[in-house]
């Protein structure tokens, strides 16, 4: 929707060719302006606004307004429907998109003349949404309705969802949006000029938390050795991860909205669905391409080396096997890597392996709890060092990974002893 009132300096009326004559009525809920001696190129930027009786015509003050040319019927009449609390109020004729008054009119709402006080109400607010309803006489064609962060300008790039009345749509999507305060807006007659508006909390992300802090306890005496913290972009994406080491450095990492890592001379590009389809790094360039369902089929990388990844999957969307080859001046269609991965009748991974042909292979299964969480990772392969982990996780009530005991066993290290911890904090 392209939301424009057209407000520009003051232009004096002496010099305007064509003074209307105008007559006024009040009923039903409408002035009536009929006019005469009207003509649509010369009174192109004229208009009618409301304001309370005795106020200044300042735009902050309109109540409700109209362009001339947009209302008027085959006979020059034009109804201007209002719909106020009750109060003496003043309907004014400005020429030439002036703020010099040509002609106005005073009437009077009150009682059953009223069209009431117009009101949008929260009717409920879930973890994705909130649902809306609104109580008002107003009936103009492009009344329309938003929710705006609470403290913005009512600017439309501070929409965050919005409909039009008419439509009846009371449902607005929050889904990819941070907690806060936040309002519903109701405006009339392709306006800026909040008729009525109401707060409501949201706690966003879906109403799901994010990690915010992982601590890192490498040797299992109870002090944080590493740590990394992270903020989020509103669509959950991370945005920035602060990562101090063991000896107090820190190190920042910072991600498009993407999800992919901002780096000096890397460069992305991205389909119409979003999907990054090249990446330009200063020693390679990536280039991908998916399936009819989305799904990344095959990457391939330039250089010296050309090396082609190609992904099988499930019918559930999920990778069965993700394979490696590379070709050179020396090397023709070289199998250089394997990852397998295997799924149980409910599509939960439950077995990884990869052989890289060049390293000890990564293989594992996985455990699940009766929430369906991962409860453990059983090592079955060993690193370049002879030495394997198994990871336990633990969780809180509403199924947020909290702890994740580490045991490491192999050549000096007896299985059974938790060696690292590693505990996360949501918010």
């Amino acid at each position: 929707m392209l939301k424009s009132i057209f407000i520009t300096s003051i232009l004096a009326t002496s010099v305007y060719a064509i003074n209307p004559d105008i007559s006024w009525d009040y009923s039903d809920n409408n002035v009536h302006v009929q006019l005469n001696n009207f003509d649509y190129e010369e009174n192109d930027q004229d208009w009618v606004a409301v304001y309370k009786k005795d106020e200044s015509n300042d735009w902050e003050n309109v109540k409700q307004w109209t362009w001339v040319r947009d209302g008027l019927d085959d006979s020059y009449y034009l109804p201007l429907s209002v719909n106020l609390s009750d109060g003496t109020y003043e309907a004014r004729y400005f020429l030439n998109n002036s703020y010099d008054v040509y002609d106005s009119f005073s009437f009077d709402i009150s009682g059953e003349n009223g069209g009431g006080e117009s009101s949008i109400s929260v009717e409920s607010v879930s973890s994705s949404s909130v649902e809306f309803s609104i109580s008002s006489n107003h009936a103009g064609d492009e009344d329309w309705v938003a929710v705006y962060r609470k403290g913005e300008s009512n600017d439309w790039d501070n929409v965050i969802d919005w409909s039009w009345v008419k439509d009846g749509d009371n449902i607005f999507d929050l889904s990819n949006v941070e907690s806060g305060t936040f309002e519903l807006r109701l405006f009339f007659d392709n306006s800026y000029h909040v008729a009525s508006k109401t707060e409501f909390e949201f706690d966003g992300n879906g109403g799901q938390k994010v990690l915010y802090k992982k601590s890192i306890d490498n040797d299992n005496d109870g002090s944080e050795d590493e740590s990394r913290t992270y903020s989020y972009f509103d669509n959950g994406k991370i945005k920035e991860e602060t990562y101090v080491d063991r000896h107090g450095n820190i190190h920042i990492y910072s991600y498009n909205i993407h999800g992919e890592s901002i780096y000096d001379g890397y460069e992305y590009s991205y389909n119409d669905a979003g999907k990054l389809i090249k990446k330009v790094t200063p020693d390679f360039t990536y280039t991908y391409e998916y399936d009819d369902y989305g799904n990344v089929q095959y990457t391939y990388r330039g250089g010296d080396l050309f090396y082609i990844e190609k992904y099988v999957y499930n019918d559930f969307g999920k990778i069965l096997n993700h394979e490696y080859y590379s070709y050179s001046e020396y090397y023709e269609d070289e199998f250089n890597a394997l990852t397998k991965l295997k799924y149980d009748n409910q599509n939960r991974l439950i077995e990884y392996f990869n052989d890289s042909f060049d390293s000890n292979p990564i293989h594992y299964t996985l455990t699940y709890n009766d929430l369906g969480k991962v409860d453990a990772r059983i090592d079955l392969s060993t690193d370049d060092d002879g030495v394997s982990s198994d990871h336990y996780y633990e969780y809180d009530a509403n199924g947020y990974l909290v702890k994740e005991n580490i045991d490491k066993y192999g050549q000096f290290l007896s299985k059974g002893d938790t060696d690292k911890v590693v505990t996360y904090e949501w918010r």
